[in-house]
């Protein structure tokens, strides 16, 4: 395991071989064959297979389609709001992170397979999932190592993917196997731009249900587990010091004269913004864990020192994010880091946060993560006056199996008086 940023292009970037052979370190398939038993899928697919995934799905995430997505976006950004007003009128605290999950919930449901959820309608639909999803995760952690250490493998992946279809995610998401026949039912003249519309094959041939189906699963899971948790941190932060929440509201209430002016576009020239959401990256990653990587049989250099064939490398963002050999005050909050110039933190390792990796593997939906993550805190900070409930101070302080494992972010809020 590393912390340094000169590891991220060694293990994730091309790594150069003693022989002077530049290459790209494979995925461990100890871990990432325990995630689907469907192969080759936005996860853990390699090479080829993986250009042949992402490539249709890059037309999807373009600046041009995100940008075109905001309609969308508005109306369930819209329905969040309103729900949040009406919580305003209660004497009791509002658990945001159930907010969030159900927001990003219904919007991802729709972005994939044009199809009402209904997670904010009915409340409790993303906390199955979401519960679902990190119980699992934990399960598929332990399959992982039983793997690398068992010279029985079949027999014991067996018996956990028994023991995981009982409780595992894909009990929790047979609705996404539902929604998916629906959509791939739908007269053409019917289908909308959603992901799946990217996924069929284009020479008119018979779509490959699983292979559709763990790639959709792949999309809305991501978005999900990953949306929920970032937004629900960036909220934490922001609002757990003082003057960076003034900072950060006198940007965004001088810089539009109504809520109808923040958009996906105009947003992204909020530098107290973006180095807020920055800082949050650095402290409270969507990945925590290492995404590990297996040397090739010749051996690789990391950072400048030979590590021998076969070998599991990965970097901890976590440790690599939060380490004094990085960072001056790595524990601390300070979006003052990003912004230039910045002479307390002059000597900052900046370039060690990638939350969305790097080189042919970085996520898909870099851009319109932060793009839509913009947008949300920028209406949210807009429209209301938030404060951290004492039950929900410490909220960083979570478990974590590769993924933040966080509890509710329980908060007094209070309708924006303009």
């Amino acid at each position: 395991m590393y912390t340094s940023p000169d590891a991220w292009q060694a293990i994730y970037g091309k790594n150069t071989t003693p022989g002077g052979k530049s290459t790209l370190l494979q995925k461990d398939p100890s871990f990432y064959g325990s995630i689907f038993e469907h192969k080759d899928t936005l996860i853990d697919a390699e090479g080829e297979k993986l250009k042949a995934s992402k490539k249709p799905l890059s037309h999807a995430f373009s600046t041009t389609s995100i940008l075109s997505s905001q309609p969308d976006l508005h109306t369930y950004t819209t329905a969040l709001l309103t729900q949040l007003h009406s919580h305003t009128l209660s004497s009791t605290p509002a658990d945001l992170f159930s907010y969030f999950s159900n927001w990003i919930t219904d919007l991802s449901v729709w972005a994939t397979l044009s199809s009402d959820f209904g997670a904010m309608k009915y409340g409790d639909k993303s906390e199955g999932l979401l519960t679902s999803i990190h119980f699992n995760v934990f399960i598929l952690l332990i399959a992982a190592q039983l793997r690398r250490m068992s010279s029985l493998t079949s027999q014991v992946e067996r018996v956990v993917w028994m023991f995981a279809f009982k409780f595992r995610m894909f009990g929790r998401i047979g609705f996404l196997r539902t929604l998916l026949k629906e959509r791939l039912a739908k007269e053409k003249d019917d289908l909308e731009s959603d992901y799946v519309s990217y996924l069929l094959p284009n020479d008119g041939s018979e779509p490959d249900f699983e292979d559709i189906f763990t790639n959709t699963a792949t999309l809305v899971l991501a978005s999900v587990s990953a949306t929920s948790v970032v937004l629900t941190g960036s909220i934490y932060y922001i609002h757990s010091n003082p003057l960076i929440l003034s900072t950060l509201k006198t940007e965004i209430r001088n810089s539009f004269r109504s809520a109808d002016e923040i958009t996906l576009a105009t947003t992204g020239n909020l530098s107290y913004l973006n180095a807020c959401i920055n800082e949050n990256f650095r402290m409270y990653a969507p990945v925590p864990g290492g995404l590990p990587r297996v040397t090739p049989n010749e051996g690789g250099v990391v950072c400048g020192r030979f590590v021998p064939g076969n070998t599991i490398v990965n970097i901890s963002q976590f440790a690599t994010f939060r380490s004094p050999e990085n960072y001056t005050e790595p524990n601390v909050f300070r979006p003052e880091r990003w912004l230039v110039p910045s002479k307390d933190h002059s000597g900052d390792k900046l370039d060690a946060v990638f939350p969305f990796s790097l080189g042919p593997r970085t996520c898909i939906a870099k851009e319109k993560s932060i793009m839509y993550l913009r947008f949300i805190l920028a209406r949210l900070i807009w429209e209301f006056d938030i404060q951290i409930e004492e039950s929900s101070k410490g909220w960083e302080y979570q478990k974590s199996a590769v993924l933040f494992n966080p509890g509710p972010l329980n908060v007094m809020i209070k309708s924006r008086k303009q």
